[in-house]
């Protein structure tokens, strides 16, 4: 082998290291921005859960609320039906009790001038 030949085989050998010292720093190079990009998605999606979440809670928390002034309404409108009724009740049976003294003072007063009229016949 000659000097030339030796020398040319020293460059070629230093231009395959050289490449696959490329290639080696090209692969990891690669591999780092695929995991760094990775991350990042990684990142992303637990925002979005997170934004997803409070807004799942936002959204509870708002029908909670509305159900309970659901169910506050129908118990004030229970409370004012019961009212109502009672109300209804009491003038009903005072009207009734009313009626009836009405009556016994008519019937009395009816008494009283039939009694009139029969010793004023006697």
């Amino acid at each position: 082998m000659s000097r030339d030949d030796a020398n040319a085989t020293r460059q070629l050998q230093t231009l395959v290291l050289m490449e696959d010292e490329q290639t080696t720093e090209s692969v990891v190079v690669k591999v780092v921005v695929t995991i760094a990009v990775a991350a990042v998605a990684v990142v992303a999606v637990e925002v979005v859960v997170t934004i997803a979440t409070v807004v799942a809670v936002v959204v509870a928390t708002i029908a909670t609320v509305i159900a309970v002034e659901v169910v506050v309404t129908i118990a004030a409108a229970a409370a004012v039906a019961v009212e109502v009724v009672t109300v209804a009740d009491y003038r009903y049976k005072r009207r009734k009790k009313l009626d009836g003294r009405f009556k016994n003072q008519r019937n009395n007063f009816l008494e009283d001038i039939g009694k009139s009229v029969r010793e004023r016949e006697v």
